[in-house]
């Protein structure tokens, strides 16, 4: 008599579930520094770059054109040599 398999297959659904909590306690029990020992720098610069980019655009959308002609303005002044040096 043949034996039947007693052991029950857990889902996909159900380990994607159990890793998720898995990862969710991991994520609970990580340190600033373990963190960002996880991610290569080159990659934490360009998150950042591509959040500040974003951040920027909705800011600017949110100004007036004077406001924006206003930063336009600063931002030549600031970046012009000294006068009497060029």
């Amino acid at each position: 008599m043949a034996t039947e398999d007693t052991t029950q297959e857990v889902s996909a659904p159900s380990k994607e579930e159990a890793a998720n909590i898995l990862a969710n306690q991991y994520f609970n029990n990580a340190s600033v520094a373990e963190a960002l020992a996880l991610v290569p720098f080159n990659t934490l610069i360009q998150l950042v770059k591509n959040q500040v980019v974003t951040q920027s655009k909705s800011e600017v959308e949110t100004m007036t054109d004077e406001q924006v002609k206003e930063l336009l303005k600063a931002a030549e002044a600031s970046s012009a040599p000294p006068e009497g040096e060029q």
